[in-house]
């Protein structure tokens, strides 16, 4: 295999060219260039321009934002210097904090959701009771719970038949036996510690649900069919709440990109008085192209030499 020839190449210009010539210098194709780091730490009376790159956290959180919502935010090529960072970030996090604010409602409704689906499943089997929930839960003398218990858990409930309990089973299906249990109120405790030991999922009656099985269910059902319908207003809101963010997102997101490359090409800059310089490797046939990138900057020098030059 062939061994390329190289050329060390020396840009430098005046400390108000640095931003200019950057923006073309992230362009730069087949060019190695060397950290400053390597230089200043043994060159007395240098300084290099790493710093801390504050585009990160920002852009760090609005890609965090595109995922979390599946935004896909589009990129245009905007190449400006003229930014303001605490406008970014306050676009971004007003932004996020409205979308979370819809997302958390959903969530919270679609919990209470699935906590009512199980509620009406539980009064759905005990119908055939034709008893008063309230009665059921006002007795003065027994205590009862409505849940289910874990399939494997149910032949484990004669290691406990001599305590004073009664479990009502209702329907058993792939994973859970659903049904209640009753004790009294002197054994409340024991009876409880038992069936939380056998990983018994309790669950609540809402306070507005009353009256028998049958009205329960009707109040159930009416409650999850608005839940729903909330929530497909919700997300209806929330989408349109990204589309009307999406543009202004999108060009910070291009302009963060921009100005992130632009930061990461600091820690390549040696300054010494006003002036910089920037140095790097590059094959032969592509010195000329490297010269012609930044043609136009005024005040500038390319210096060429040979790869092993100190």
């Amino acid at each position: 295999m062939a061994i390329a020839k190289t050329q060390l190449i020396t840009i430098t210009s005046n400390l108000a060219n640095l931003d200019q010539l950057l923006m073309r210098f992230i362009d730069l194709q087949d060019f190695h260039p060397v950290l400053s780091t390597k230089i200043v730490d043994s060159v007395h009376g240098l300084t290099s321009f790493k710093a801390d790159n504050y585009c990160t956290g920002i852009l760090n959180e609005l890609i965090q934002i595109e995922k979390e919502f599946d935004l896909n935010l589009p990129e245009s090529e905007i190449r400006s210097l003229d930014y303001n960072f605490d406008n970014m970030r306050d676009t971004i996090r007003e932004s996020h904090e409205i979308l979370l604010e819809r997302v958390n409602k959903i969530k919270e409704n679609q919990q209470t959701i699935n906590k009512l689906s199980d509620t009406l499943k539980h009064v759905t089997n005990i119908e055939t009771l034709n008893v008063s929930l309230d009665d059921i839960f006002s007795c003065e003398y027994i205590n009862s719970r409505i849940g289910r218990l874990p399939n494997d858990s149910v032949e484990k409930l004669k290691y406990y038949r001599n305590r004073p309990f009664l479990f009502k089973s209702f329907l058993v299906d792939q994973n859970y036996n659903w049904g209640m249990y009753f004790t009294t109120q002197e054994y409340e405790r024991e009876v409880d510690n038992i069936f939380s030991s056998l990983f018994f999922e309790r669950i609540h009656i809402p306070d507005f649900v009353h009256g028998t099985p049958e009205k329960a269910r009707e109040t159930l059902i009416e409650e999850i069919d608005n839940l729903t319908k909330e929530n497909n207003l919700l997300k209806n809101e929330m989408q349109k709440t990204a589309d009307d963010f999406k543009d202004r997102l999108s060009s910070i997101k291009s302009e963060l990109l921009f100005l992130n490359q632009i930061f990461e090409a600091k820690k390549y800059v040696i300054g010494f008085g006003d002036r910089f310089t920037i140095s790097g490797f590059t094959e032969v046939e592509n010195v000329d192209k490297v010269k012609k990138q930044f043609d136009g900057i005024e005040d500038l020098e390319i210096e060429v030499r040979p790869p092993k030059s100190d």
